[in-house]
């Protein structure tokens, strides 16, 4: 029988303070973030120089810089949210100017990006491309750390890669650049190229408390997805489940048929990202914005918890060690679990993994799905993972639109389509998936296309606050407790209320 880090081994931990803000370098992972300090003094200056050229611009095609189209309509937060499309023209200082953009991604990723500057660069004479990751040493926390610093005391970069909790400390330090004038101006998006990208990945980036300005950026794009044992769902006349239903009783059967050698789900029990991603697949709206409300407490929230929890203590599920990094991604590879969560970018790894004979694993066949979803939510429902891009403010009028120059071609399909490519992450416009550079990627190998399948469901995202960083410290540590326990003195329903507590307290 195989052993997991069930009731009685996390009972052992009751005193080890596990630090669960592993930091993914190359794929981006939520679990990096940390809550921005609120900058108390305002800095406009950047990493890169001056310049007081008067803009000069080159037209896109033979029509003038009036925006034309209806815009699109983008669902944030419930809310529909109308944008404009802009002139589509291309914008090239007379004078040269850098733009800086600090970035977490390391190794061949960061080769990747360095090439695609020199694309970039062919159409845009006076405007340089500066991918700074520290000297291969930058993770999602560093550049935080270094961005909340420089926003007091100067140096901010024009771009960095990030989350979007991590914007309102920038907005309270008056450092952040808006895009809404940008999109929708003289050099923004024509009606063809915002309608191309896709919409969830627009809407990740508005943010309803600041009259839904646009703060972030499509750049890494991925999502939480179910990964599942092909051989054993076949062996033991298992479906791929649907439901959190399917996933519970395929979970029982797998354990029962294999008296416990194997488990249906193992998690890791401080992973506060696929607890809530998981709480909307069930129709938990999680936090309103306009009320400023919490629903951790609501039934439909508190379900995904009470299924994590039954399943443990009835043994179909297993919780892994939390202070072992990707414990619950090796007990899959080994066989031990039918089903993980994880990130669309950790099929790389599992295909290295298992290739290589890592941590014992022998070659099975493996895919992954969307996460599960409540019977009675139709359509299923994820969050995205992945960093964006945030702009900062430069010292002129030129800069700032070379940051935005940037940031555009980010978005685009010329960019993304060998991006996406280059480093695993889901293309960000939808005529990407038609350029042969990304078809040629797909068919390397048929897990590449996960993302391509599970991205269109990703239509939420995290609470873009500011403390929502200490409130997923608080999830984390209490539902780790809530394994923890042995006496039935900790139930589901008293974490959630202790969470819902703190959150409400950090809204005021």
């Amino acid at each position: 029988m195989t052993k997991f880090y069930n009731f009685k081994r996390l009972s052992a931990l009751l005193f080890v303070t596990v630090i669960l803000t592993a930091l993914l370098a190359a794929c981006g992972d939520p679990t990096a973030t940390t809550a921005p300090a609120v900058a108390t003094t305002a800095s406009a200056t950047t990493a890169s120089g001056t310049t007081t050229a008067v803009a000069t611009t080159t037209a896109t095609s033979a029509t003038t810089a009036a925006a034309t189209g209806s815009g699109v309509t983008i669902n944030v937060a419930g809310t529909d949210v109308a944008i404009k499309p802009g002139g589509g023209k291309i914008f090239n200082p007379t004078s040269p100017i850098t733009i800086t953009i600090w970035s977490s991604q390391r190794g061949t990723n960061h080769q990747a990006l360095l090439k695609l500057a020199d694309d970039f660069k062919a159409t845009h004479s006076n405007i340089t491309i500066k991918f700074d990751n520290n000297n291969e040493t930058f993770s999602y926390g560093d550049i935080l750390k270094k961005l909340q610093a420089a926003a007091t005391a100067g140096g901010l970069p024009n771009l960095a890669t990030g989350y979007e909790n991590w914007v309102p400390g920038f907005v309270d330090s008056k450092t952040i650049l808006g895009f809404n004038q940008y999109i929708s101006g003289e050099y923004g998006l024509t009606q063809e190229q915002l309608s191309d990208i896709q919409p969830a990945f627009l809407a990740r980036g508005i943010f309803p408390q600041y009259s839904n300005e646009t703060y972030l950026f499509p750049f890494g794009n991925s999502t939480p997805v179910l990964y599942y044992n092909k051989d054993l769902l076949e062996k033991n006349s298992i479906a791929v489940p649907q439901t959190w239903d399917d996933l519970v009783k395929a979970s029982q059967t797998i354990s029962k048929q294999t008296s416990n050698a194997t488990v249906g789900l193992v998690f890791n029990p401080k992973t506060v990202s696929e607890f809530v991603a998981g709480m909307y697949s069930q129709g938990c709206k999680v936090y309103d914005y306009a009320s400023k409300t919490w629903f951790f407490t609501d039934p439909t929230c508190a379900k995904q918890v009470q299924l994590y929890y039954d399943g443990v203590k009835n043994g179909y599920f297993a919780a892994s060690d939390p202070t072992k990094q990707n414990d619950d991604q090796a007990i899959f590879e080994q066989q031990k679990a039918l089903f993980y969560i994880s990130s669309t970018s950790s099929r790389s790894f599992i295909d290295s993994d298992i290739a290589a004979g890592k941590n014992g694993a022998k070659v099975f066949n493996w895919n992954a799905t969307v996460l599960p979803h409540a019977a009675e939510v139709k359509t299923p429902v994820s969050t995205l993972y992945g960093g964006g891009v945030l702009a900062f403010k430069g010292k002129t009028a030129d800069e700032d639109l070379a940051t935005w120059e940037v940031a555009k071609f980010l978005a685009s399909t010329a960019f993304t389509a060998k991006w996406a490519a280059s480093s695993g992450y889901a293309p960000a416009t939808k005529s990407a998936l038609n350029e042969q550079v990304f078809k040629d990627f797909l068919a390397k190998n048929p897990h590449n296309g996960i993302p391509v399948e599970t991205i269109k469901y990703a239509t939420t995202s995290e609470p873009k606050l500011g403390y929502w960083q200490n409130i997923r410290d608080e999830f984390d540590n209490d539902v780790f407790a809530l394994f923890q326990d042995q006496s039935g003195a900790v139930t589901v329903d008293s974490t959630l209320k202790k969470i819902q507590g703190v959150a409400a307290g950090l809204s005021k």
